[in-house]
């Protein structure tokens, strides 16, 4: 790429006219509104400005990747462009269109870049279809831990049109679009959402159709589609016991596996969490990740000192499957040694819940799983130390800085003793979750990976 290149980007004209490093900084600084405190960022514009292109991919090695910061995603497409990395600088340019803050932006980058890498038209042209709601996208048929409304709600920030039906609504009141109890489905309105969608992001083994049926028409007529699994329905007793020795599964393997197989013959493409891959992927053609997401605006963080008492919050969905017996009983006999109030959380809406986990000095979350889930997630986005079961083999599928305590039946008494001999360092370990969630699970990035995950599925599929 020639310097001419960088001056079509709109963010960028003028300032290479600067005369003094200094007031490039300070141009560029005001320009991409950056923080004061990321120096290395405008250091590697400089450099890339003085064509200094070793020093420039020095500064920004030193900096941690952030791939839902446009800035760096730029900076580090046009270090890999000068350097002919033509693959990583592809790559890193189809991430900057789809993060672009502005039309302005994209048209830039592609007026740049576009006759080299012929993708990024194809990139752009989707994002301009997603806002121009000429591709609107459908999450259904079951709400799980409020995550279908959430991504929606992500998207719809991004300028999607995108709306979720939920079937089955329970106790917890999660907020969807459209609410339809199951008895209510019938084939008018099941047309109605086949003739005004074009994306179908199915969750938990549903589609439009109780019975499925519409999987075979969805993809005789080209509409996108994809499965998102969660856990038990997928979940294979022989697999997962040679996983965990202490799992627990809700269905039986054989219905589980003829589901796998025909949802497999219409659905190409699954979503999954960190855990998960390892039961669907031999079934669908291509597994992808997306992680879990919550609106940290409704998780304000709560940081809490132990007072007289330690506050120790559960909050069982099926306490069987949770562990909820060994959890009481472990209670129950370190109830004389230390100071415990224990909060069983049922049968209370999702607001209500998250008002009592506020209060809460710890929390104890599931027992036999192969993971954390969203109860886990909001806790730590509150500021709460949790315990949790992650067995050994799952512990490497999740990134190294997860911060919780872990646990399983057999250890949880002498887990959570230790806990609770050391209450200071509660509050650290609050923080940690806190920062680890921001950094993971927080929508506001997320958002960008749903529509990342969206463009890459259809282009897979030959629609862009």
């Amino acid at each position: 790429m020639k310097l001419t290149n960088i001056d079509t980007l709109e963010y960028l004209k003028g300032l290479l006219a600067h005369s003094s490093n200094e007031e490039f900084k300070k141009a560029l600084k005001e320009k991409l509104k950056l923080d004061a405190n990321k120096e290395k960022i405008l250091d590697t514009a400089l450099n890339l400005r003085n064509l200094q292109i070793d020093k420039a991919r020095e500064i920004i090695d030193q900096i941690e990747p952030d791939k839902y910061s446009f800035t760096y995603m730029l900076l580090k497409s046009i270090i890999y462009d000068l350097e002919n990395n033509n693959d990583e600088a592809n790559k890193s340019l189809v991430r900057t269109i789809i993060l672009s803050p502005k039309k302005e932006f994209r048209e830039s980058i592609l007026n740049a870049f576009g006759l080299k890498y012929p993708e990024i038209e194809k990139t752009y042209n989707f994002i301009e279809n997603i806002k121009t709601h000429k591709l609107k996208i459908l999450h259904g048929t079951m709400e799980i831990a409020n995550q279908m409304h959430t991504y929606v709600s992500g998207l719809k920030k991004l300028g999607a049109f995108a709306r979720s039906v939920n079937y089955y609504p329970v106790y917890l009141k999660y907020k969807n679009d459209y609410i339809i109890p199951l008895e209510k489905v019938n084939e008018n309105i099941i047309n109605q959402f086949i003739n005004s969608f074009d994306i179908f992001h199915f969750h938990f083994g549903t589609s439009l159709n109780p019975a499925m049926s519409d999987l075979p028409f969805l993809k005789n007529i080209g509409k996108t589609i994809l499965m998102h699994y969660w856990g038990s329905e997928v979940r294979r007793k022989s697999k997962a016991l040679e996983l965990n020795p202490y799992a627990k599964v809700k269905e039986e393997e054989e219905k589980i596996v003829k589901k796998l197989i025909f949802v497999s013959q219409y659905i190409n493409h699954c979503v999954t969490e960190f855990t998960l891959p390892v039961y669907v992927e031999e079934y669908h053609k291509h597994t992808h990740f997306l992680a879990q997401a919550i609106d940290l605006n409704k998780y304000p963080y709560s940081p809490k000192t132990p007072g007289d008492k330690i506050i120790i919050a559960h909050a069982p969905t099926d306490p069987e499957y949770k562990g909820t017996p060994v959890i009481k009983s472990v209670i129950e006999s370190l109830s004389d040694k230390y100071p415990i109030e224990f909060v069983l959380v049922q049968g209370k809406s999702h607001a209500e819940a998250r008002k009592i986990y506020m209060k809460a000095d710890l929390i104890i979350d599931q027992l036999y799983s192969e993971g954390y889930g969203l109860f886990t997630i909001e806790s730590m986005a509150l500021g709460k130390p949790v315990i949790v079961s992650v067995p050994d083999y799952f512990v490497n599928k999740y990134p190294p800085d997860l911060p919780v305590i872990r646990a399983n039946p057999d250890n949880l008494q002498d887990v959570l003793e230790k806990t609770l001999s050391e209450p200071e360092k509660l509050p650290q370990i609050g923080a940690m979750g806190r920062k680890y969630v921001e950094k993971y699970h927080d929508i506001e990035k997320v958002k960008f990976d749903l529509l990342e995950l969206y463009y890459t599925v259809m282009r897979e599929e030959g629609k862009i």
